[in-house]
C-alpha cells in the first residue's frame, strides 16, 4: 500500500542516481540580530551556486532549511516561505531549483524541536527514495548555532538525534557560532564534537559544506567517505 503522502512525491525523470539528503538547522534568534545574520544569509546564497559546478553535487544533492528563533520553520527550498504543512516532498530541493530565503533574528532558541523536526523530514526523505526505488546515502544534519536550547523538550530531542546517529540513520555536524554553548550543542550528536566558528566566517563554513557534499555525491552509497578538511574558519573543541 502506497504511503498516503508518497502520492505527491515527484523525482526528476531521466535523473536515477542516489540522493543525498541534507538538513540544514539554523539558529536565528534574536542573539543573531544584526552583523552574525548577515553573515550567515551571505554563505547560505553561495551554497546553491557551488554545488552547481559539480555535475553529480547537482543530480544528487539534496538540501533542506530548518529554521528556529521563536518558532521552528521549514522553510520552502524553491522560495523560502514557510511551508504550512511541511512534509519531504516539498521540503527538499536539488541546487539547481534552490531558492533559499533571506532569514530574519528574532526570538528564543528552541533548538530541541528544530532539530525533532528536521530528524522526521530525513527520514521521511529516505521513505520517499525507497518507494521512488531510488538509492541514497546516510543523510546529513548541520546544527549551527550561537547559543543554548530554551525549550523543554530538548534533551530528549538530543538523545532521539543520538540514537539516530548510533542506528547510523543520520550524521550529525554541531557548529557553534560565538557565544554557543558547545556542551548544550554537543549533546545532540554522539560521534562528533562541536566545531566552534571562527568569528563569523560562514561564507567559509559553507564553501567547505559545499566541498563535502561534492566528495559525498562523487562516492557510491555505503562508501567511507570524510569531510573536507576543516578550514581556518574552524575551532576545534577541546571540551
Amino acid at each position: 500500500m502506497t504511503h498516503p503522502r508518497f502520492d505527491r512525491v515527484a523525482f526528476p525523470e531521466g535523473n536515477p542516481e542516489p540522493r543525498c539528503a541534507v538538513a540544514l538547522v539554523v539558529d536565528v534568534s534574536s542573539s543573531m540580530t544584526g552583523e552574525p545574520i548577515d553573515e550567515l544569509n551571505q554563505g547560505i546564497a553561495t551554497l546553491a551556486p557551488a554545488l552547481c559546478e559539480d555535475p553529480l553535487s547537482a543530480l544528487r544533492a539534496e538540501i533542506s532549511l530548518v529554521s528556529f528563533g521563536g518558532d521552528v520553520l521549514v522553510r520552502d527550498p524553491r522560495g523560502g516561505a514557510p511551508l504550512s504543512s511541511p512534509d519531504a516532498a516539498r521540503a527538499f530541493a536539488p541546487p539547481t531549483e534552490l531558492a533559499l530565503p533571506t532569514l530574519a533574528a528574532t526570538g528564543d532558541t528552541p533548538m530541541g524541536a528544530a532539530v525533532h523536526t528536521a530528524l522526521g523530514l530525513l527520514r521521511e526523505r529516505k521513505e520517499q527514495y525507497k518507494q521512488a526505488a531510488l538509492d541514497y546515502y546516510r543523510p546529513w544534519l548541520f546544527l549551527i548555532s550561537d547559543g543554548y536550547p530554551t525549550d523543554s523538550g530538548w534533551q530528549a530531542a538530543a538523545q532521539a538525534a543520538r540514537d539516530e546517529e548510533m542506528r547510523k540513520g543520520v550524521s550529525i555536524f554541531p557548529i557553534g557560532v560565538q557565544g554557543a554553548d558547545l556542551t548544550r550543542l554537543g549533546a545532540f550528536s554522539a560521534k562528533r564534537p562541536p566545531v566552534m566558528l571562527r568569528g563569523l566566517a560562514f561564507r567559509e563554513l559553507f564553501v567547505w559544506l559545499s566541498k563535502s557534499i561534492e566528495l559525498l555525491a562523487n562516492s557510491s552509497p555505503g562508501d567511507q567517505v570524510g569531510m573536507a578538511q576543516l578550514g581556518p574558519w574552524a575551532v576545534l573543541s577541546t571540551s
